[in-house]
């Protein structure tokens, strides 16, 4: 195994998001000469990597390219992730390697329901960072944008500006994304 001339390709950035639907690889190249394609691999112990998919790139670009990826088959706990660059002569060079931990175990407890006034939100296992709260319309729309403390046990939104209707709750920080229906009478 090779390292790649600076020049053949220049990764500005490899990171990734919890989403609901999976995990989402996102890096951005600089430039790409003589690049064939990308590996993602993903590790479940961060020493034994499997490729999840095969990326093509951009052959030869002196621009930005966005590439992203969806890992809709996430394991709960830590996922481990690295891009395997390899070049049109076959030589090949590692990214540094990156961690999303999903738990797909954190639940939410919403009383009462339905709600009118106040919707009091409480989780079932503790955070160890905060989150943020995002209430959304039938339309797609943040009609409510918070933040839940780490620290908190529960906490009460204040729902009496908002009419009547069915809305998106959404939980989410860099471990977990949790999202619940509301109707508000």
């Amino acid at each position: 195994m090779t390292c790649l001339p600076p020049t053949a390709l220049e990764l500005l950035r490899f990171e990734g998001n919890i989403e609901e639907k999976g995990n989402l690889l996102i890096w951005t190249t600089a430039q790409e000469i003589n690049h064939k394609h990308f590996e993602l691999q993903r590790s479940q112990d961060g020493i034994h990597f499997e490729t999840i998919a095969i990326i093509q790139g951009k052959g030869n670009s002196s621009s930005l390219q966005e590439y992203e990826y969806l890992d809709k088959s996430t394991e709960n706990g830590i996922n481990y992730y690295r891009l395997l660059s390899i070049s049109t002569e076959n030589e090949q060079a590692y990214s540094q390697i990156i961690a999303l931990q999903r738990n797909n175990l954190v639940e939410i407890v919403l009383s009462p329901i339905p709600a009118s006034d106040y919707i009091n939100i409480s989780l079932t296992t503790p955070i160890y960072e905060p989150c943020e709260i995002n209430l959304y319309d039938l339309t797609g729309r943040i009609v409510l944008n918070t933040r839940y403390s780490a620290t908190q046990t529960h906490q009460r939104l204040e729902l009496s500006n908002l009419p009547q209707g069915i809305y998106t709750l959404c939980l989410q920080n860099s471990t977990f994304f949790v999202k619940r229906i509301l109707v508000i009478e």
